[in-house]
């Protein structure tokens, strides 16, 4: 039995997730009807968006490290009095940075809860009328 598929929160705050998710839903599942096609989709969505993830995070890790670098070596050319106002000041950007990509990386999982639930809690989805059950039962697979 495959594993059970978890939504990260951080996901919607990366550009282009939507057309991802859009597109791997819209992608054919010919020969397939009703319940199967949906569990078909569902699969290949899980799949798709679990490449992204991984590739998402590799590229936010690899900018991580790359700031820490950077810092480091602002912070080590300070140590030298050889930093000035501009280095003091790309050092400052790229702590804010770092604090941001840090700050998406762990975010509280009590938050994600309760977000995710008051979202369901809603009657409707902005976009859309009805409520979200409603608008499953009578989409379009």
């Amino acid at each position: 039995m495959p594993g059970p598929f978890r939504f990260a929160s951080w996901w919607c705050e990366v550009e282009g997730i939507e057309e991802l998710i859009r597109g791997s839903w819209n992608s054919s599942a010919s020969g397939l009807r009703g319940a199967r096609r949906v569990a078909f989709k569902l699969r290949r969505l899980k799949r798709v968006l679990r490449e992204w993830s991984k590739t998402v995070r590799a590229a936010r890790s690899e900018k991580k490290q790359d700031l820490l670098q950077g810092i480091q070596d602002l912070d080590l050319a300070e140590e030298e009095a050889m930093l000035d106002e501009n280095g003091r000041a790309a050092r400052s950007r790229a702590k804010s940075e770092l604090a941001e990509i840090e700050g998406r990386l762990w975010e509280d999982k009590r938050d994600i809860q309760t977000n995710l639930v008051e979202h369901f809690k809603k009657p409707s989805v902005p976009g859309g009328g009805g409520s979200l059950l409603g608008r499953i039962a009578t989409c379009h697979v």
